[in-house]
């Protein structure tokens, strides 16, 4: 087998990187070949096992673009010819982790011989996106692109039920060789779950990531606006240039830092925090998985979240597990409600259930995938 990480480099995509590579090499008899870049494999080797990483030979790559036009095809038709070359051997199977536009149009045409599967992460954003009405421009689109695409020995694998049926609705002739593996929880490591209890008196309400207006970060600043005291808002995040503070820093008790956070620095805050602040445009994940979410559930965080699809789903099968806002106002009442408090432990054990239910999802569709390809059946 071989897995190829192609875009991704230092810790980009390390948790959902890591938890498929366990699950793959896991089922594999033989040595697996990753092609990524030396900054990722560190990173990855901080996760990974020494008993998977055994099972690993790493070669070295440079990243590639995944821009939709000639460039970026350029590059994936230059790393498929590189993997020709390291392989050759018929129906061997081929996993890319993220996928870019030209993998996927050049897959048909150049990796015949092979079974491929191809992961869907950012890129998949642009398929309703603007499409260029030069001709030649646009044939590079990742919506023509699809529109083209008839491989039946390609699988395209994406991250949740509800981009899964956005895609076939948009794109029905993909329904026969679309999956969904749920986006998976990290590999189980050292972190510790904070099992406070609610304080009426002291909330903390977290803003996790980059503080960017799609993100919420207006709305925050708006429930800022509105505290009466008997709440500390802290961001988890650096601040996006693209985002006017206008002097709004005093409404938090940590405000958006200058430079990224670490990892620690950014579990130090949520690990600390009552609750998780997901006030993202409900648009902005319809095509991508909320990495963010997944961030509420490995710490066991209640979410306050703006009000989508996806997150009414999730508290559909599992509970709920915090509060599905429309406007601030309608939040902040929410949280002044004196029998919070009460609901919280409920909230708790509903994430509890929200995490073994995606692990379960996730180990399951991952075992469909090795089932077909260790039986050497090409996809139909």
């Amino acid at each position: 087998m071989i897995i190829c990480e192609p875009v991704c480099k230092a810790e980009q995509h390390v948790p959902v990187n890591a938890a498929m590579i366990k699950k793959l090499t896991e089922s594999q008899s033989k040595v697996v070949l990753l092609m990524c870049a030396c900054s990722h494999w560190e990173a990855l080797k901080k996760v990974l096992s020494s008993d998977i990483q055994s099972r690993i030979v790493h070669y070295s790559i440079d990243t590639i673009p995944s821009s939709d036009d000639w460039k970026g095809w350029w590059a994936s038709f230059k790393l498929l010819f590189c993997i020709k070359k390291l392989k050759h051997i018929n129906k061997e199977r081929l996993v890319f982790l993220s996928t870019t536009t030209g993998i996927l149009g050049l897959n048909h045409p150049f990796l015949k011989e092979y079974i491929t599967s191809c992961v869907f992460h950012m890129v998949l954003a642009r398929v309703d996106g603007y499409v260029s009405k030069n001709p030649f421009r646009a044939w590079f689109s990742l919506h023509n692109t699809l529109l083209r695409f008839h491989s039946k020995h390609c699988k395209i694998i994406v991250l949740e039920e509800h981009v899964l049926s956005n895609l076939t609705h948009v794109m029905p002739h993909l329904k026969s060789i679309t999956q969904c593996v749920l986006h998976p929880l990290p590999i189980a490591s050292a972190t510790l779950i904070n099992e406070k209890k609610l304080n009426d008196e002291n909330k903390i309400i977290c803003f996790p990531g980059g503080f960017t207006f799609d993100k919420g970060a207006n709305l925050f600043c708006d429930l800022g606006e509105l505290n009466n005291g008997t709440m500390k808002l802290v961001v988890a995040g650096k601040l996006n240039n693209t985002f006017l503070m206008n002097d709004k820093e005093y409404l938090f008790f940590i405000p958006p830092a200058k430079e990224s956070l670490s990892r620690r620095e950014f579990s130090d805050i949520v690990n600390d925090s009552d609750f998780l602040f997901l006030g993202h445009n409900p648009s902005l994940y319809k095509w991508i998985a909320s990495g963010v979410y997944i961030d509420a559930l490995v710490y066991e965080k209640p979410i306050i979240a703006k009000r989508s699809a996806f997150f009414e789903s999730e508290f559909s099968k599992y509970g709920e597990f915090g509060f599905l806002f429309d406007d601030i106002e309608e939040l902040n009442e929410w949280l002044l409600n004196p029998k919070l408090s009460a609901h919280y432990k409920l909230f708790k054990e509903n994430i509890k259930k929200a995490k073994s239910g995606r692990e379960l999802k996730f180990s399951a569709a991952m075992d469909k995938l090795n089932d077909i390809y260790s039986s050497n059946v090409k996809i139909k």
